[in-house]
């Protein structure tokens, strides 16, 4: 007669074992559904993270080009466009007259612009018709800023207004006296420049 048991082990006792397997197979699937739920949470926390701190950097990254572009304003030294110095050459060519160059002394800035402007009178005194004089000015009472242009009423001034005008060249239309020295208890102040056109290159306005 042939046993009715399988491996030593009766029909109840497999049906014991097949329902143990398929709780164990269930809970390893609600494991793995959890974990899966879990990895794909944690992937998207991450991927928003992930975009939060590019989103971050850019935005330093934004801030730091436009500092890094106001600080080189800060440092950029005035001079005149090639447009702008060809239509002054060809503006003053047709001139002439005396001009004094007044710049603030110890200001290297104001002192290259003001080499650039007599460059561009040197250009367009082919004719001989223009007569150029420095003066360094050293003001203790106010602070220059900018480009004035002025002088005796003549034609040699009203042509160099002209022609900074028509270059595009911003300028201060007042007469800057000269400045005044104090040494103890006397006060002194050089006379105005002779000349038909004094051009005073102050130092650069600051930005801020």
């Amino acid at each position: 007669m042939e046993s009715a048991l399988l491996l030593g082990h009766s029909a109840d006792w497999w049906n014991g074992v097949m329902l143990l397997s398929l709780g164990i197979a269930a809970f390893v699937a609600a494991f793995v559904a959890v974990a899966t739920t879990g990895a794909v949470i944690a992937a998207k926390r991450e991927t928003a993270t992930a975009k939060l701190r590019i989103a971050t950097l850019e935005d330093s990254t934004a801030k730091a080009r436009a500092e890094a572009e106001r600080v080189k304003g800060l440092v950029i030294w005035r001079s005149v466009d090639p447009s702008s110095i060809s239509a002054l050459v060809a503006a003053l060519s047709h001139a002439g007259g005396s001009i004094t160059f007044a710049y603030v002394q110890n200001d290297p800035e104001a002192i290259n612009f003001t080499i650039s402007l007599e460059n561009i009178f040197n250009d367009a005194n082919g004719a001989g018709n223009w007569h150029l004089e420095a003066q360094p000015r050293m003001y203790t009472d106010r602070n220059v800023f900018g480009l004035y242009i002025f002088g005796k009423d003549s034609s040699a001034l009203d042509a160099v207004k002209a022609a900074f005008t028509s270059a595009n060249i911003k300028f201060i239309d007042e007469r800057m006296p000269t400045p005044v020295t104090q040494i103890g208890g006397m006060t002194t102040q050089p006379g105005e420049p002779t000349t038909d056109v004094v051009i005073m290159v102050g130092s650069r306005y600051p930005t801020l």
